[in-house]
């Protein structure tokens, strides 16, 4: 990992108060998904300083007894009773040992199997996916359809490295996909949309390229995440002094506008603005915004597409939406960012960046 940037997220990360400490599980709710995040005593990659866009990994930890406890109240919920699909989530990652016992994993996969839900997504790192694992999976799951979701983010390993200290090699990620398809479940890769230091051109490419390499790979499912400008996060320290700004949703637009066939029936979206964390202090997600006119507009539409997989509609409300006039000129601002900008730009911005982050660190960071 990038030590640098290992060193800046401890920094910030030190001070940040846990998840919800009065929740062991929390859920989010949308469009009859619904998200179970098991609050645990946090990510093994977060203690290491790694993933600077995550504010994943300060839980608290509950015992096993407390969080199935809950986990019971909340299957007997209303919001669980409409749910279609169930995602499986940790402060990090859903298969870590480290962080949630294999026994209660897998006392939480049989409860869920007892369910009406057919369709569960487990998030998790891709170095917590075993052959172990997938096996007593599909097993507890019998003929439930299985996604195993996992964070690509991108395909360049000079961003991965240089920008979100996540590293991720293609071809062990590439295995890993085969492995999971073998025990006949799915794989569904987040993928970034908004890398800062790029110029909006280059941002749209990298997401175009990282989807390519997930189509290329048979991943099942894609859900492109527009960066959001976490609280305690080293995104945010770099956006408080000014070095990046939050991304277009017209930026994401122009991209789905931009899909193949195949890709617009295997995309979905996630966190376009439609949720946001916030902490007592103030604190709070910065998430995609254009402006008060296109910006209801942009969320309605992102809605709606998220909503339905059917090709021929997403294509309907696609060309639809792009016909659409408004009177400001987010649109048209993108556009023309879209047409500049370049590597050396890129690259000067990184090293400013850097410079103050290496400052902040050595001095005013390790008071």
């Amino acid at each position: 990992m990038n030590e640098l940037l290992s060193k800046a997220n401890l920094l910030i990360r030190k001070d940040r108060p846990p998840d919800k400490p009065w929740e062991c599980i929390t859920t989010f709710w949308h469009n009859k998904f619904l998200q179970l995040t098991f609050h645990t005593v946090g990510c093994r990659y977060s203690l290491a300083g790694s993933c600077t866009m995550c504010n994943y990994g300060a839980g608290t930890g509950y015992p096993p007894r407390i969080m199935l406890q809950e986990l019971e109240k909340i299957c007997h919920s209303e919001i669980f009773l409409e749910s279609d699909m169930v995602l499986l989530g940790g402060s990090g990652s859903f298969l870590d040992d480290q962080e949630i016992p294999e026994e209660l994993q897998l006392n939480i996969m049989q409860y869920i199997a007892q369910s009406h839900i057919q369709e569960i997504h487990i998030e998790t790192h891709y170095k917590s996916v075993t052959e172990s694992k997938l096996k007593k999976i599909r097993e507890i799951f019998a003929n439930k359809k299985i996604y195993i979701e996992m964070g690509l983010e991108t395909v360049t390993e000079e961003f991965q490295k240089d920008i979100l200290n996540k590293l991720i090699p293609l071809s062990e990620l590439g295995k890993i996909i085969q492995q999971i398809h073998a025990y006949q479940m799915y794989t569904s890769l987040n993928i970034l949309l908004g890398m800062p230091f790029l110029s909006a051109g280059q941002q749209l490419a990298d997401a175009r390229a990282t989807i390519h390499w997930a189509m290329e790979n048979k991943a099942d499912y894609i859900v492109i995440f527009p960066v959001n400008i976490q609280p305690y996060t080293l995104f945010e320290w770099w956006h408080e002094h000014g070095f990046i700004s939050e991304v277009s949703p017209w930026l994401l637009f122009i991209l789905l506008f931009g899909l193949s066939e195949e890709e617009l029936r295997t995309v979905c979206l996630a966190w376009y603005g439609n949720r946001s964390i916030s902490y007592s202090d103030g604190k709070r997600t910065i998430v995609p915004y254009s402006c008060s006119e296109c910006h209801p507009e942009l969320l309605a539409f992102f809605n709606d597409f998220s909503s339905n997989f059917d090709l021929e509609y997403r294509k309907k409300i696609l060309w639809k939406f792009s016909q659409k006039s408004f009177s400001c000129h987010c649109y048209q601002n993108i556009l023309a960012k879209i047409e500049t900008g370049g590597n050396a730009d890129m690259l000067s911005a990184m090293e400013t960046a850097y410079h103050a982050t290496k400052r902040w660190v050595e001095h005013d960071g390790a008071r």
